[in-house]
């Protein structure tokens, strides 16, 4: 259950779509910088991208605020690797030398779909957190290698969002995740 946070006694299943909502929710309304990263007006790259994994539900509350070093550290725990070609909406890409690409050495941001991302970035033209095609403005424009991540526990994309109301009539079969879920379970 590695997309499962237990809050306020009830477990809450973590969501792409509130990660993304958290991106969206601020594009075009904060600025980017290094120095004031933490919100509410302004982020970098990485501290957007933890705040929206906090928000998603993927990292609970109250974690620390990490670059891509720490996004890189990460890998196996939260993030699968991936290959370009298996990227989709919620999937993370993190550009820099794993080990040195703190600072302006990397950038990281999040899918909205296979070919454009959401990220907070101070670079042509733009300031702040923005949609942009993924070719260019992942780091690739700058030639540091880009790895792909798909968040452990993101698959499969889920019809219901978080705290929807689901209606199951009594005599119907459950699966989650391929097993049979019991009466006891539902």
């Amino acid at each position: 259950m590695d997309a499962w946070l237990k809050r306020e006694g009830k477990l809450k299943m973590a969501s792409i779509e509130n990660m993304i909502k958290w991106f969206k929710d601020r594009e075009g309304k904060v600025t980017y910088s290094m120095n004031s990263r933490l919100g509410p007006n302004s982020y970098d790259c990485s501290s957007a991208v933890y705040f929206s994994l906090i928000a998603g539900g993927f990292l609970p509350s109250g974690t620390g605020i990490g670059n891509t070093d720490s996004l890189f550290a990460l890998e196996g725990k939260l993030l699968t690797s991936i290959t370009r070609s298996e990227v989709k909406r919620g999937d993370i890409f993190v550009a820099g030398y794993k080990g040195n690409s703190g600072g302006s050495d990397g950038h990281t941001g999040v899918f909205v779909d296979s070919t454009n991302i959401i990220h907070c970035t101070l670079g042509g033209g733009k300031n702040g957190i923005v949609t942009t095609p993924a070719t260019n403005w992942m780091g690739d424009y700058s030639g540091l290698p880009v790895y792909f991540y798909r968040l452990k526990g993101a698959n499969p994309p889920f019809k219901y969002k978080v705290d929807d109301v689901v209606y199951i009539k009594n005599n119907a079969t459950h699966y989650f995740n391929g097993d049979l879920i019991s009466d006891n379970d539902k």
